[in-house]
């Protein structure tokens, strides 16, 4: 099952690391034909780059939202006790830093997203016709019903993931 479109950035790059982490595990294993095992080195090694371009984007949101956005948020609760002054200034700053720095750092994850998404469908592709679909099946991590994050023991570290 594929992760739902409009997932996060940091869950799509798990569920990429998950299905490369598999690819692997099956060469390493030595299954398939010398053939098979070529087309999946091959793949693996795509979607290894496409996880690390992915990768610096999603970074620098998650780094902006929880350095930058936490302190603009912040200042609009502070500006909710303070003069209508303050509460103007604060929402404009905020408003300012929505439709400014963080829109454009999201469309900039959302085009990775995309573009990670190409990635995996044409990995899987290729791998569906070199090997069937038993095996794409198996490289697939299960996810929750919403199709949002991969299932995984529960982790209240990690966002990225869900108990099932």
């Amino acid at each position: 099952m594929r992760l739902d479109e409009n997932a996060s950035g940091l869950r799509h790059l798990r569920w990429a690391r998950e299905i490369h982490a598999a690819l692997h595990a099956h060469l390493e294993l030595g299954r398939g034909s010398p053939e098979e095992r070529g087309v999946w080195a091959e793949e693996a090694e795509r979607l290894g780059t496409a996880i690390a371009a992915a990768r610096e984007p999603v970074k620098i949101y998650r780094d902006f939202l929880e350095r930058v956005r936490v302190k603009s948020r912040g200042a609009l609760r502070a500006a909710e006790l303070g003069t209508e002054d303050d509460r103007v200034r604060a929402q404009s700053a905020h408003e300012a830093l929505e439709l400014g720095p963080r829109a454009k750092l999201k469309r900039e994850v959302r085009e990775a997203v995309k573009s990670l998404r190409r990635e995996v469908d044409s990995v899987l592709s290729r791998i569906e016709k070199c090997s069937g679909t038993v095996l794409v099946h198996n490289v697939l991590p299960p996810l929750t019903p919403d199709r949002q994050r991969v299932v995984d023991v529960q982790d209240d570290d990690d966002d990225a993931t869900a108990a099932s």
